[in-house]
């Protein structure tokens, strides 16, 4: 496996992971997959950064988590595994399920989260973990026309 994550960090500019909630008890539920298998995925995020760190390598690595309507109040355990474990970015991002699948009122909580998330971690000049925020879909644009905003926040995240 070392030689595997050795060649993927000498090969890649970017590796994005997708981690749509840390909570093992939730994994196979809502994504699938057993709460072990979760854990292998954390600890190989985490063998990444060491071994990047070990080599002195270029390539970012993050971690990416959909905003679904089981998962959103998780969000910001996963920003938090994101800057506990050293990647360079955590991106969120909306999944366009369509409004027969997401309410209006939905939409505006998960909104209220993002923006949660926004004033806690973006734009505050420390830490090493760049939080990108894509809430377009959320937008209150979006919520009002039915539209979508492209309006994206970026920010670095605070340790």
């Amino acid at each position: 496996m070392k030689k595997k994550i050795a060649e993927i960090l000498e090969d890649a500019s970017v590796v994005r992971v997708s981690v749509d909630t840390v909570n093992p008890s939730k994994c196979k539920a809502l994504l699938g997959i057993s709460g072990r298998v979760l854990e292998i995925k954390k600890g190989n995020i985490r063998k990444l950064i060491k071994l990047k760190e070990e080599r002195g390598g270029s390539v970012r690595i993050g971690i990416s988590a959909l905003v679904l309507r089981d998962t959103y109040l998780e969000l910001e355990d996963v920003v938090r595994f994101g800057i506990e474990t050293g990647v360079d970015f955590v991106e969120i991002k909306g999944e366009y399920t369509g409004r027969d699948k997401l309410s209006l009122d939905e939409m505006s909580d998960i909104q209220t989260v993002l923006a949660l998330l926004k004033k806690r971690y973006c734009n505050n000049g420390s830490g090493a973990t760049e939080l990108i925020v894509r809430d377009e879909m959320f937008a209150e644009s979006a919520l009002l026309n039915s539209k979508v905003c492209w309006r994206t926040q970026h920010g670095r995240a605070h340790v």
